[in-house]
């Protein structure tokens, strides 16, 4: 199986997608008030629409590995270090472990019941795994109105598994319509890309048919239960994925005709951001721990606009050191 997609020229259509999503997702672990939360919920779902979007084989088992080493190994690197940069602040200020080995474990297998932080590894491994099927589904259906309607029914199907057997975040069952939801959403992001490949104006179409049919959806749900999409995530159904299908369909339209000149700062800045995303997600992390066990220790609670400026400076500061680290690692080993 050889899929090759290259897209025509470079867009920062995408760096914007993944600053802001990434930007969102940091916002969510520094106990901001409700509303802000239930705002900004969107973050998940517009980076695995990114995530569908760059889809791009060249060999199924080469594309698997390639992601599990850029997913899981600076993963479980992290982990290695917050484990055991924990337990020696816990001895040195006499403090209790904070982490069971219960929840270490479960925090290398990506799973419920670890420090929760990690869990959209999983999402970005399982939508790699059924890549395949996302490709043969766009594939077979031709018609875009079609896939759009294959794929509202297809959320509105496997929501209702997940709220009437999947209540337990440990089943099995709980992972699979965890999985198949968000895998839904790649399949989106992967049409608009092949659309957008095609004609410029296809993709927009296809964007503002995606933006009325969510909205539609969205203002169904919230009629009956009010905005509290973030109380839907987990697992994640109806109110929730059509709120974050909404807002990412929004961006994408938005910024469906900006390219990258390299003439500006701010889209030298924003493709840099973009492509350190992940990094500064993983030590984002760490970051929350220090500033957990800081709060702990002085018993009081830093204020969530100065705690999310900090964590964002020093995991942005921290994904900037591990790129150097990588960069000088590649050089010398390439040399030998």
């Amino acid at each position: 199986m050889v899929i090759n997609e290259k897209d025509q020229g470079r867009s920062i259509l995408l760096d914007i997608a993944r600053t802001i999503g990434t930007l969102l997702i940091i916002l969510a672990h520094v106990g901001a008030p409700d509303v802000v939360n239930e705002i900004r919920c969107f973050d998940v779902v517009l980076l695995v629409f990114v995530s569908g979007y760059c889809i791009n084989i060249r060999g199924y088992g080469t594309y698997l590995w390639k992601r599990f080493k850029r997913l899981v190994f600076p993963a479980w690197i992290l982990l290695v270090v917050l484990f055991c940069a924990t337990w020696v602040a816990c001895l040195v200020f006499n403090k209790e472990q904070i982490y069971s080995a219960t929840k270490i474990i479960k925090s290398f297998f990506f799973l419920n019941g670890g420090i929760g932080f990690i869990w959209i590894v999983r999402i970005y491994l399982g939508i790699a795994i059924l890549t395949p099927v996302l490709v043969q589904v766009n594939n077979c259906i031709k018609n875009d109105i079609a896939i759009l309607a294959f794929s509202v029914t297809f959320i509105l199907l496997n929501s209702f598994i997940a709220r009437r057997y999947s209540t337990d975040n440990t089943s099995a069952l709980y992972y699979i319509v965890e999985i198949l939801a968000y895998s839904s959403i790649a399949l989106l992001g992967y049409r608009y890309k092949q659309l957008r490949k095609i004609r410029f104006l296809n993709g927009i179409r296809y964007g503002v048919a995606l933006l009325l049919i969510s909205l539609i959806c969205s203002i169904a749900f919230f009629c009956s239960i009010g905005f509290r999409p973030n109380e839907y995530k987990y697992p994640p159904v109806e109110p929730y994925l059509f709120y974050g299908i909404f807002v990412t369909a929004l961006i994408f339209l938005v910024f469906n005709n900006v390219h990258i000149s390299r003439k500006t700062a701010l889209e030298n800045a924003i493709s840099k951001f973009s492509m350190l995303s992940y990094d500064t997600y993983l030590v984002h992390i760490f970051a929350l721990s220090i500033f957990d066990l800081l709060e702990e220790i002085i018993k009081n609670t830093v204020d969530w606009k100065i705690k999310y400026l900090a964590v964002l400076v020093l995991s942005l500061i921290g994904a900037i050191v591990l790129d150097r680290i990588k960069i000088l690692l590649k050089k010398k080993f390439v040399r030998a």
